[in-house]
């Protein structure tokens, strides 16, 4: 198998780990691909998740620190380490990671809506409620939430807009 078919593969199996919530899998497959996968950023960020669902604090914390060591601007990994310190109840902690976060994405970023929720939830934590009202609407804004779905008065199956009694 050639180096990209290789590295796609392991990509692919992953994502598996992922979306069936195999933690445990996860972790060992990140370690031992580690030595010789080329984007240990990616590798460091997937341990770093599988290790804070397994409650592996600071083992997670380690990882994703390695992770932003090796790419400082790196918004997926901002955003993990924020939601690790959440995790934790250290909401301000929490809330500089989600601040940097913001901080380096383009407008229109798809991760802004996300990151701005997470960001709610801490000012939340904080009893900081106004701020946390102010970035929940920041995501509403920016996401792309359906709105919510507009009342129509009826009365007997008909609408009553534009008519009298």
């Amino acid at each position: 198998m050639s180096a990209p078919n290789l590295i796609a593969a392991v990509i692919q199996k992953i994502h598996q780990h992922v979306q069936a919530r195999c933690w445990s899998e996860l972790v060992l497959l990140c370690e031992n691909i580690l030595p010789h996968f080329p984007d240990k950023v990616l590798i460091y960020q997937y341990l770093g998740l599988a290790q804070r669902e397994l409650r592996a604090y600071q083992s997670a914390e380690k990882a994703l620190k390695t992770a932003l060591r090796l790419s400082p601007e790196n918004i997926s990994t901002l955003n993990h380490l924020g939601r690790l310190y959440q995790r934790q109840q250290a909401p301000q902690t929490a809330l500089e990671y989600f601040e940097r976060a913001l901080h380096l994405l383009p407008p229109g970023h798809q991760a802004a809506p996300r990151i701005h929720f997470n960001q709610a939830l801490c000012w939340l934590a904080l009893g900081q409620y106004q701020k946390g009202f102010l970035a929940y609407l920041e995501k509403r804004r920016t996401g792309d939430d359906p709105s919510a779905p507009k009342q129509i008065t009826y009365y007997q199956g008909e609408e009553l807009q534009g008519k009298t009694l």
